[in-house]
């Protein structure tokens, strides 16, 4: 048996939903070629017209609060309470349900992607994203 790898290579919370794109994380969508229908996560068809013909689309990574609420439920990875909610990406990107973070977050808020190791899962650091309260003027 080996031993554990001292640096291990850290893993996507949802493989091919994240990239980095010049330093920084993205969200990853798929977006029908026809349609121009955009999706999170990526998909291999358009939800709307079952096309299959989609590529790969690099999401905003500022959008708006649509809805949110406070769990007050442990789960694996967070201790409560904790904040969760829709935001609806810029440039009509979709509607992206995600963690939150920010003081007295209410509709309409802006937020911003922010994604790193968040947990450790057998050793291994674990990508996932979550939208922060911006401060920037609500929609």
């Amino acid at each position: 048996m080996s031993p554990p790898e001292a640096n291990p290579e850290p893993r996507l919370v949802r493989e091919g939903a994240l990239r980095q794109v010049g330093g920084a994380w993205t969200l990853v969508g798929s977006r029908g070629v026809q349609s121009g229908h955009v999706s999170f996560p990526p998909r291999a068809d358009c939800p709307e017209t079952l096309e299959e013909t989609v590529e790969t689309v690099d999401l905003p990574r500022k959008g708006t609060l649509f809805a949110h609420t406070t769990v007050h439920m442990r789960t694996l990875h967070y201790t409560p309470p904790y904040q969760v909610g829709y935001v609806d990406l810029d440039d009509d990107g979709p509607r992206v349900f995600a963690p939150l973070e920010g003081e007295n977050l209410k509709i309409g808020d802006r937020m911003e992607l922010h994604a790193g190791p968040t947990w450790e899962e057998d050793g291994v650091p674990v990508i996932a994203y979550r939208f922060v309260k911006t401060g920037e003027a609500d929609a």
